[in-house]
């Protein structure tokens, strides 16, 4: 897991690759439990929400950001 502090260091088609390895893992995850009805491990769902969250807020600011 990635602290927001190293996530600010990277450029946004970075943070995009990024988004988009968390969404699919999410993805796989919801999967996964909706056939066998019980994760190994549930609580990666929660964290790999959390840290696309912080992914996407962190894309927001840099796309919104002044140019100069």
């Amino acid at each position: 897991m990635e602290t927001a502090k190293k996530l600010r260091e990277q450029s946004a088609a970075e943070l995009q690759v990024l988004s988009d390895e968390l969404s699919s893992g999410i993805f796989e995850l919801k999967c996964e439990n909706s056939i066998q009805r019980k994760l190994e491990k549930p609580h990666l769902l929660k964290q790999m929400r959390r840290q696309r969250a912080r992914v996407l807020t962190l894309l927001n600011e840099k796309n919104n950001e002044p140019r100069d």
